[in-house]
């Protein structure tokens, strides 16, 4: 079925339509002149004002819990930006509540734990400029300090666990940068790298599995990271002088190393060789095998590589400058790559076969691939074309099979497309169309069961973070 949707046939306002029951709900910030609010659409489509206080405050949502029933939002006051306050509220409606009231200060970054339970969050104090690592349970009460007894401030930056209750922050003592781990339900906080040689935190954390943490730590003196792994009983260096690594849904972490792509889980560690050094990895890993760009011969080449047999290059006939981007859709398989041939950017669809024969989706297309490129669970991917003087773009749906239809096109909603959104648990998208000239920012919900699109916010609203509940 073609998706080519016009505005006047069945575009309407998502406050009078009606979602079937087993949609997920939907949370956006969204406002004026006035001032900023969150709010939600539940599954009927009702929209609801999730209240922040005073009709001038600006809200900005951050995060969703892991289990979709809470939300966070930041809360600034008209002139106090150096003031932030945290909100959370439950996604189904309601006052929110102001967690940092009695404190004074700025939230710097807020997330939930991996069981829903609590909202941890970074507050630096106005009056000395440390920050803190705190803890609330999800509904904003039981407010506690979990750093309060070390020397030196946080960062900023912590790493959630998607599993359980374990917090990881990065810590500027006073000789050094460190790690300090936390068990947030008895809120002690532990100082990682007493035990590690010296040096600095990496900048990746992952939970492959609950209680197995895998981060990276420069030695002093070394050129590139170590992969570490702690469990219950060991800390121990995985792999060495890694040139990057990446957290995967398939509970590993892959690690490039020159030449090499290591898959390392809790208990096992698997090398796939390539042919020159690796560029670039695929996003998801189908049947662990990882797709990946490498740079040789003056050119960028493309390879599905294996632990037991030869890579194999997937665009040999193509001569690309540069590769951009790869998405494997985990399930089917298929391929999708972008990247530029003297100058022009190409989308390239490959199944899983040794045989295929790729394609370039953007073939006839008019002006430019855009930045654009979200997977749905189909294996189907959603990608932008952009004019190349910039004032329209397009939307277009590729069904997996070399078939592409138009989900968006200039006769429906002139403007430049922004970012989307995909339900994991429905396939619903959201995405943002910036209209043009005027440059008015609006979010619409595309109800794929139904093949519609609907505006969730009015004209003028500038709506800012917009994410599905689950």
């Amino acid at each position: 079925m073609h998706l080519t949707v016009r505005a006047g046939a069945v575009i309407f306002l998502l406050s009078v339509a009606a979602i079937a029951g087993s949609k997920p709900g939907i949370v956006w910030d969204a406002g004026g002149v006035t001032g900023r609010d969150v709010w939600s659409a539940r599954g009927n489509g009702k929209k609801v004002r999730l209240r922040t206080g005073r009709n001038d405050e600006d809200a900005t949502l951050l995060t969703v819990s892991p289990n979709g029933r809470r939300i966070a939002w930041w809360l600034v006051a008209p002139g106090q930006t150096a003031l932030r306050d945290l909100v959370v509220a439950r996604t189904a409606g309601g006052r929110g509540r102001n967690v940092t009231e009695k404190l004074d200060g700025k939230v710097v970054t807020a997330k939930f734990t991996g069981d829903s339970k609590h909202v941890l969050f970074i507050h630096e104090d106005a009056a000395t400029g440390r920050a803190d690592l705190w803890r609330a349970n999800a509904r904003g009460k039981g407010l506690r300090n979990l750093t309060a007894e070390l020397t030196g401030t946080a960062t900023g930056t912590i790493h959630v666990s998607q599993f359980d209750a374990e917090v990881l922050v990065v810590w500027e003592f006073a000789d050094r940068t460190g790690l300090v781990l936390a068990d947030v339900r008895r809120g002690v906080p532990t100082v990682l790298d007493t035990d590690l040689p010296e040096g600095a935190p990496g900048g990746y954390a992952f939970w492959p599995e609950a209680g197995v943490l895998h981060f990276t730590w420069r030695e002093t003196g070394a050129e590139k990271d170590d992969l570490w792994q702690r469990d219950e009983t060991n800390l121990e260096r995985r792999v060495t002088e890694i040139d990057s690594a990446r957290g995967l849904a398939t509970e590993a972490t892959v690690a490039v190393r020159g030449v090499e792509l290591l898959l390392v889980e809790h208990d096992d560690l698997r090398t796939f060789p390539a042919p020159a050094r690796i560029l670039r990895v695929s996003r998801g890993i189908a049947n662990q095998r990882p797709v990946v760009a490498v740079e040789g011969d003056g050119r960028v080449r493309v390879y599905e590589l294996d632990s037991h047999d030869e890579p194999r290059e997937l665009l040999p006939q193509e001569s690309l400058d540069e590769v951009e981007e790869i998405v494997v859709a985990v399930e089917q398989g298929f391929t999708y790559v972008t990247g530029k041939s003297e100058g022009v950017r190409r989308l390239f669809f490959l199944v899983p076969s040794h045989s295929s024969t790729p394609g370039d989706l953007a073939d006839g297309l008019p002006g430019r691939v855009g930045a654009l490129r979200t997977l749905l669970p189909t294996g189907g991917l959603i990608f932008s074309m952009v004019a190349e003087h910039g004032s329209f773009g397009e939307f277009h749906v590729s069904r997996a099979q070399y078939v592409v239809d138009t989900l968006i096109a200039r006769t429906d909603l002139v403007g430049l497309p922004g970012r989307a959104v995909v339900s994991p648990k429905s396939g619903d998208v959201l995405f943002n169309v910036i209209a043009m000239p005027e440059a008015d920012n609006r979010v619409f919900l595309w109800d794929r069961k139904k093949d519609e699109i609907r505006p969730l916010t009015p004209p003028n609203q500038r709506p800012g973070t917009f994410l599905f509940t689950r």
